[in-house]
């Protein structure tokens, strides 16, 4: 007995379908959502250690309308340049040690397991869709607090670096997210037809 999952389009796969992707178009969307990154990443309220920014957002938006492997290029793209000195982190910083870096190296595993699930289980569900944002959340925290409490410790890091990020980050940010990506496809979907 098999069980067949059927694999939802992402927003990309409406506007550019997969058999009409060069190399050189996927590279240019990965870059493009880089560069969206980079830009929500300068949109900040300013707290120590981690300050708060949109840059999550832009992350949790990336895998939520594009498929895997170009969701997680962009978010190595973007790794890549701050890690080459680009001042493209928050605050236009570059490099990656500072006490928030887990939450830079968090957003690998969060926007690849966010664009998975997406696609292969929470289709156009906002319920879904949440769910898998929060999951997404819960792993890109885990990391950031984790390399955080290495620089002020496990409480401080808690306290500081998951507390702020409660309501903004689960709630705010990620409902307003997955609001956006459904509709997104849903407009884009009547628009093809």
């Amino acid at each position: 007995m098999s069980i067949n999952i059927q694999t939802q389009k992402t927003v990309l796969d409406l506007l550019v379908p997969v058999q009409n992707r060069t190399l050189l178009k996927s590279f240019s969307i990965a870059l493009a959502a880089t560069l969206f990154i980079a830009i929500l990443a300068q949109v900040q309220i300013p707290l120590y250690p981690v300050p708060l920014t949109l840059q999550p957002f832009a992350v949790v938006l990336v895998g939520l309308v594009l498929p895997w492997r170009l969701a997680s290029s962009a978010v190595l793209m973007y790794i890549a340049m701050a890690s080459m000195g680009l001042p493209i982190l928050t605050g236009f910083k570059a490099g990656l040690i500072w006490p928030s870096s887990g939450y830079i190296l968090g957003y690998v595993p969060a926007v690849i397991l966010i664009s998975l699930l997406t696609q292969k289980w929470a289709g156009l569900s906002i319920l879904k869709r949440a769910l898998v944002v929060a999951l997404g959340n819960v792993v890109l925290f885990s990391c950031g607090v984790s390399v955080l409490s290495l620089f002020v410790g496990i409480d401080t890091a808690i306290q500081t670096g998951f507390m702020p990020f409660v309501f903004g980050d689960f709630v705010v940010k990620n409902i307003l997210a997955v609001l956006i990506s459904v509709q997104t496809y849903k407009l884009i979907s009547r628009k093809k037809s």
